[in-house]
């Protein structure tokens, strides 16, 4: 049992190595497979999500979250079908995309991996929390 507050984090060596000529697993490994399993567990809802939603929800940066969808998609990670859809702007023209996992298994349900605890607010979000 952990000791009242140690950082408590779940078993990440059981997933592959992730990609990219500047990966090193013993410096990247545990971040990038913590960032997927948060990731994963909130698109296995089968519901569409933002950039900024899923990046409000992990505590992960938007660019690793996209970095994370794409990783789910990979075979080694799952295969998985991740829809993307464009959201419509004021002016018909827009750059905000929604993501989301679609099983093909059946009805959705989250990865059995174990609970992670939230990542903290960066700085940037606390002001947001407090208004």
């Amino acid at each position: 049992m952990a000791e009242h507050g140690a950082d408590v984090r779940p078993p990440v060596s059981f997933l592959p190595d992730f990609d990219g000529e500047t990966y090193l697993r013993a410096l990247d490994h545990e971040r990038l497979a913590a960032q997927l399993l948060r990731v994963g567990h909130i698109v296995a809802d089968g519901k569409w999500h933002t950039l900024r939603e899923l990046s409000s929800r992990t505590g992960d940066p938007e660019a690793s979250v996209s970095a994370r969808l794409r990783d789910l998609r990979k075979r080694k990670f799952g295969g998985f079908t991740v829809e993307r859809e464009r959201l419509p702007g004021k002016d018909g023209k827009s750059g905000l995309w929604r993501y989301r996992l679609v099983r093909e298994d059946g009805p959705p349900e989250p990865p059995p991996v174990p609970a992670i605890p939230p990542k903290p607010p960066r700085p940037h979000d606390l002001f947001s929390m407090l208004t």
